[in-house]
């Protein structure tokens, strides 16, 4: 008995051609940009994070003698005057909503 291939269309070219047009439509990405735990990153996504790390560098580092004197002011009952409430209130809307 000789069985003989249908005329289904099936052709290794076919696949080939198939694969190819599946890589054309992927959006061109930097292949040696990967992060960890990441498939790919874009652009957008690099400038983003090119964004948070120059937030990150003008982040002033804490200081502990500026710790150390908010916790007295604190613990003297400073900050619960009224104007620096109101004034505590007044900068945390604007740093929320923009001054």
């Amino acid at each position: 008995m000789n069985i003989q291939p249908s005329n289904s269309g099936y052709n290794p070219s076919n696949i080939q051609q198939a694969q190819t047009a599946q890589q054309a439509n992927k959006p061109e990405v930097n292949p040696s940009v990967k992060a960890a735990g990441a498939t790919e990153l874009n652009v957008g996504d690099l400038e983003r994070i090119q964004g948070y790390v120059e937030q990150l560098k003008d982040m002033s580092a804490v200081r502990p003698e500026k710790v150390e004197s908010a916790k007295e002011s604190l613990a003297s009952g400073e900050y619960t005057k009224d104007e620096v409430i109101d004034q505590t209130a007044n900068r945390l809307m604007d740093d929320i909503f923009g001054a």
